[in-house]
């Protein structure tokens, strides 16, 4: 495989792990088999999801007499102000009712604290030291199961579009990205971040055309990022000042390039990932600063940058010799 399909291959892939950014992470779902359940630890789950046999408004496409179809026809949108959708929530309605009258009965602790009608037919119960099992059992229930927990994950968009397949065609993810340079331009990359750390890194030549500027607490470049410029037209920075770089350079660029294996903690929490990666983890960088903290698109227009400097960033990333261009503004 050449070079250049290795290129195109990968730009695919950063499109791809870019638009998917940070996605979420099941860590249980919600389970009709109680026993099951207690195996995953699920049992401890205070709260409980009933639905009901009844479809939601958003979905009902009658036979119930009396109650006209609510599914809205293919191109349209659910219309909840409608007679017939205000007539059905009005029967599930009703059937919630029937529903918490027998929970009272069977289980008085459990407490109702969401109730789902147009997308779920359903209630959300905190059981508060109730047994789950008795109320899938009662009025109109379909089904129940715990609430499921999710959480933010950073460590799984490669395997979700598939860049670990491609990683074992080039010798794994330590070959990822060799010999390819990525050109950021957005708002600046913190090469303080581990994640972008150079350790390991050969050492290769650098332009740092932000000079005498500086970013916070770390260098303008590195050997993982080998070009820094700025782009701020009208207004000059401040004698001294720093470069800002705000959290979306930096997290497009991690995205894109982050060395595989990292591990963080995220801000202000004791929450660790562990087992981050972009998606040619072995890339190189470019930093081009469209967002700098000054400039008069800056200061006079709420943070912008002139699309003239942003032409000139994207002319420079191809003199650099950048192979992909990341421009998320």
């Amino acid at each position: 495989m050449n070079h250049g399909r290795l290129t195109l291959i990968f730009a695919v892939l950063l499109v791809a792990a870019l638009m998917v950014g940070t996605v979420f992470a099941l860590e249980g779902r919600p389970r009709r088999d109680f026993t099951e359940a207690r195996e995953l630890g699920q049992s401890q789950s205070e709260y409980l999801i009933v639905t009901f046999k009844n479809p939601p408004a958003a979905s009902y496409e009658g036979g119930i007499p009396g109650l006209g179809r609510t599914k809205p026809e293919r191109g349209k949108r659910f219309d909840p102000n409608s007679q017939a959708a205000q007539a059905y929530l009005k029967h599930l309605e009703n059937e919630h009712a029937n529903y918490r009258s027998w929970l009272a009965r069977n289980a008085p602790r459990a407490e109702v604290v969401r109730e789902f009608s147009v997308v779920l037919n359903g209630l959300a119960i905190r059981l508060n030291g109730e047994r789950p099992q008795p109320l899938q059992g009662g009025p109109g229930v379909g089904r129940a199961g715990f609430s499921a927990l999710y959480r933010p994950a950073m460590n799984v968009s490669p395997g979700l579009i598939g860049a670990t397949e491609f990683w074992g065609l080039v010798g794994g993810p330590g070959n990822a990205g060799v010999g390819i340079k990525i050109g950021i331009i957005d708002t600046g990359i913190d090469l303080s971040n581990s994640f972008l750390s150079d350790d390991g890194y050969p050492g290769t030549g650098q332009t740092d055309a932000c000079a005498p500027l500086s970013k916070p607490a770390s260098d303008n470049t590195s050997n993982k990022v080998i070009v820094c410029r700025v782009y701020a037209s009208g207004v000059a920075a401040p004698a001294g000042a720093e470069l800002i770089v705000f959290d979306h350079g930096t997290h497009v660029s991690g995205t894109a390039a982050g060395n595989h294996g990292t591990s963080g903690t995220v801000a202000g929490t004791d929450v660790v990932i562990s087992d981050m990666s972009g998606i040619a983890p072995r890339a190189l960088l470019g930093d081009y600063n469209v967002f700098p903290g000054f400039g008069a698109g800056f200061i006079a227009f709420g943070g912008s940058a002139f699309s003239h400097d942003i032409a000139a960033a994207l002319e420079d990333t191809i003199t650099d010799g950048m192979h992909v261009v990341n421009m998320s503004l």
